[in-house]
């Protein structure tokens, strides 16, 4: 992405993972609108206080900011099971520490709603994002 004479310009890479090219702008631009909240003019959504409206705000950045727990290394392993028939081999994923394995599900469910949350309020207030 580039700006030139004729404007905005996007590359393919760009276009290819839309969601990763505009997720650390919306959350940049955000940031910066969140920068003026001392000032007289930073107004909120009628129906919410300054207060709930940075709230509001902070969730809508960790929707754009925030990445994916990772599974620790060695958690998963690969396992290579009999041979086939047909001279092929069968592989499965298994896990090692079943107990880190289902923390960390939990975490990236957890982490997928509050992303979630986020964006819908990002959709929900979208038009309010002004001082």
């Amino acid at each position: 992405m580039y700006i030139d004479k004729k404007g905005l310009q996007f590359s393919n890479r760009d276009a290819w993972n839309v969601d990763m090219t505009l997720n650390p702008i919306i959350a940049k631009c955000i940031r910066k609108y969140m920068e003026q909240k001392d000032s007289d003019w930073f107004g909120h959504p009628q129906g919410t206080t300054k207060e709930e409206w940075l709230v509001i705000l902070e969730k809508i950045c960790y929707a754009f900011e925030s990445t994916e727990p990772k599974m620790p290394d060695g958690v998963l392993e690969l396992r290579r099971s009999k041979a086939r028939e047909d001279g092929g081999m069968r592989w499965d994923i298994g896990t090692a520490n079943q107990e880190v394995y289902d923390r960390v599900i939990q975490e990236t469910k957890k982490w997928q709603a509050k992303k979630e949350e986020g964006r819908l309020l990002f959709a929900e207030y979208y038009e309010s994002l002004w001082w």
